[in-house]
Order: C-alpha cells, then structure tokens, then sequence
C-alpha cells in the first residue's frame, strides 16, 4: 500500500527544529520527488532555451559574416558601385549611397562576428537593427518591396534576440561545458 501525505500547515520553526528528519522532508515541498523533478525539467528547459538562443544567434552571425566575406572577396569597390547604381533613381545623393554602400560589407563582416563570438552582444544587436533600419530606408524609397521584406525578417530576428538575451544569453565555453561562468543577468553588460 502506498504512503499517503497530509497537507498540513507548516509547523513554526521551533517545532520543525524538534522534528524527526522524515517528517521534515515529508513536509518540505522542496524535497519531495516532484519538486526534484520539476526543478530538472525547469533547468532542462532552461538549457535548451540558451542552446535555441545561441543558436539563432550563431544562424544571423554566420548570415551577416557570409555576406560581408562574400563582398569583400569580390570586391567593395564593384560592390558598391553597384548599389550606387541601383539606388541611382532614389532621391539619395549618389556619393553618399556610395560610401555607405562601400561600408556595408565591413559592417556586415564585423556584425557577423560579434554575433558568432557572442561579444557585446546587446551592442552587436542594437548596431545590426540600426543597420537594417537604414538599409530599410534605402530600400523602400527605392520601392523594393520584396527586399523590404525580408529585411522585416532580419528586423525580427534581431529583435527576438534582443528581447530573449537577457535570460538566455550564455557563452559558448559554458555551454559546451567547458567553462562555469554566471550567465547574462540584468546587471552585466556582455
């Protein structure tokens, strides 16, 4: 037959000084198997919750850093003559089209890296959605809607991390177990 437990009020400190260790337990929620089990569960979850963050994180990192190697690789010069071309019917200067476009592929490298390295990440997050944010405004006033778009979706994701990196952000080293450092609190600045 199995054990059964009262719910009783919990007794004053100077009793539950007096009582036997199995009754304490018994009425201490935090020591029953359940409470084991769900404090497990809350840390797995937890832990799969830094690894999705991490993750998403390392996907934008590793999207930016492609596009900037890729542009580099090829040349900023062509590269950003061919914004300035393409942007040639907006109501922008084309010089200045020109200079940002020549900065895009060095923003896009370092943004890229930042994010894989996951150093200074709230400031990384901030300077990616300023970025977008204003290749947003070069876009639209071009009428590319479908750029437009998917820049909208660059925008979540960055958003998402920004909203999400308070409790989920961690470095690689603790995550791969390699190192037991605290992780991102209210407080730090990483």
């Amino acid at each position: 037959m199995g054990r059964t437990c009262l719910n009783l009020p919990a007794a004053p400190t100077s009793i539950q000084s007096n009582m036997p260790p199995y009754l304490a337990e018994q009425r201490d929620p935090s020591s029953s198997p359940e409470a084991r089990a769900a404090e497990q569960l809350a840390a797995l979850r937890t832990a799969e919750r830094r690894w999705a963050y991490a993750l998403l994180r390392l996907i934008l990192g590793v999207n930016f850093l492609g596009h900037g190697l890729t542009r580099i690789y090829h040349g900023v010069p062509a590269f950003a003559a061919g914004i300035t071309t393409q942007m040639s019917s907006a109501l922008l200067p084309a010089p200045m089209v020109h200079a940002f476009a020549s900065a895009i592929p060095w923003i896009e490298f370092t943004l890229g890296l930042l994010l894989i390295l996951a150093i200074l990440t709230r400031a990384t997050l901030t300077a990616a959605m300023a970025f977008m944010i204003l290749l947003m405004i070069g876009v639209t006033i071009r009428q590319d809607w479908t750029t437009a778009g998917l820049q909208l979706v660059y925008g979540f994701v960055i958003f998402t991390l920004l909203f999400l990196r308070i409790p989920y952000e961690t470095s690689w080293l603790r995550l791969l177990g390699l190192l037991d450092l605290p992780s991102a609190s209210p407080g730090r600045q990483p």
